[in-house]
């Protein structure tokens, strides 16, 4: 029988020991970022800018985060390089919604905005060059709404939709924590543009 006490263990190199406790300790960063990655829904706002004040001329589309933009000297930039000057856009974007539920909306705004659900104004702005605001507490049902925001800025426009849907202070849509029963995503092209994935 052999003693116990003999029995050497294989000598580990101090290199070797703080690679191994770093690889350890380092696993959960890249796990976290490719959780957070598969979480984040990505652009859910679909904007399409125009070179007129009146929604028509060439458009350009580009995916925005959320709806607050605000332009000035020191960001005077318009997607398509358009004039900030004279040019107008169109938001789209989709709520779906678990379960029935009121939700306080204002829309904030530099020029002309108005602000509808499934085809219906809820809020308009008819600013000029001061920023105003419009709110109201809307009742929606379960499923999903399509929800547009059609905007024309004046002077040095600005343009926010906020809402309020955990009972807080409103934030501009969407919040970047998300709710539960609350979901967004971009609309498709077509007739039906919050047609249930």
């Amino acid at each position: 029988m052999t003693d116990p006490s003999a029995v050497s263990l294989p000598s580990l190199r101090p290199g070797a020991v703080v690679r191994w406790v770093t690889r350890v300790v380092l696993l959960p960063v890249p796990l976290w970022f490719g959780f957070a990655a598969l979480r984040d829904p990505g652009p859910v706002w679909r904007a399409e800018y125009h070179g007129s004040l009146d929604f028509s001329g060439p458009e350009v589309v580009v995916g925005e985060r959320r709806l607050s933009r605000y332009w000035d000297r020191q960001d005077p930039n318009v997607p398509g390089d358009l004039a900030v000057s004279s040019f107008s856009v169109r938001y789209d974007t989709c709520l779906r919604l678990a379960e029935a539920r009121e939700i306080p909306f204002q829309l904030v705004a530099t020029g002309s905005a108005h602000f509808s659900i499934d085809g219906q104004e809820q809020l308009g702005l008819e600013q000029g060059k001061e920023r105003g605001a419009r709110g109201a507490d809307l009742r929606l049902g379960a499923g999903t709404h399509h929800l547009r925001v059609e905007f024309s800025g004046r002077g040095w426009p600005s343009i926010a939709l906020n809402a309020s849907l955990d009972g807080r202070a409103p934030l501009a849509v969407p919040p970047e924590k998300s709710v539960p029963g609350v979901g967004w995503f971009q609309p498709r092209p077509g007739p039906q543009p919050c047609a249930e994935r």
